[in-house]
Parts: structure tokens; sequence; C-alpha cells
């Protein structure tokens, strides 16, 4: 075990619940792709992965929106509130 995962793991037991979980989720997928199992979808994720496949696409105009926005967040060094941008400057505006 490297010595990042061990740090890692002395800090888990201060996290939240639920973010616990998460992580025990993620390490079992890990488990069963080293092991050459299969994956099974959860139900969220099947529903998911139907609302994409069958639910309303964005319209081009949508599209071309967002994608103007993100650019021009790239281009500009930082967000409206004066801080440097990052993903989180992106997510809040």
């Amino acid at each position: 075990m490297t010595d990042k995962v061990k740090a890692v793991f002395q800090r888990i037991s201060t996290w939240p619940e639920e973010r616990q979980q998460e992580l025990a989720e993620l390490a079992l997928e890990i488990e069963a792709e080293l092991a050459g199992a299969e994956y099974d979808a959860t139900s969220d994720e099947l529903a998911a992965i139907d609302e994409g496949l069958f639910g309303e696409a964005a319209r081009e105009e949508e599209v071309k929106a967002a994608f103007a926005e993100f650019r021009r967040q790239l281009l500009d060094p930082f967000c409206s509130d004066g801080n440097p941008h990052g993903l989180a400057c992106i997510a809040r505006n």
C-alpha cells in the first residue's frame, strides 16, 4: 500500500458517512474491475442513461450559448466576484 493511500485511510473516518459510502462503492467497483467482473449499473445510472438516450436533447442555440459562456469564462482571467477562474468559479456562474 502506498504512503498516499495510507494517509488518506487515516482521515476517512473523519469524513461524512455519505462520502465514506461513496468511497466504499468506488473501491468495490475498482475491485470488481480488477477481478474481471462485469459492471452492473445501478437503477439510478440506468435511469440517467435512458434520459440521455430518450430524453429531450438541448437545442443547437442552447449548446452554442453554453459553449460561448464557457469560452468567455476561460478567456476572462477572473470571475465576476474578482476571484481567479477555476472549476469552482465556472460552477458558481
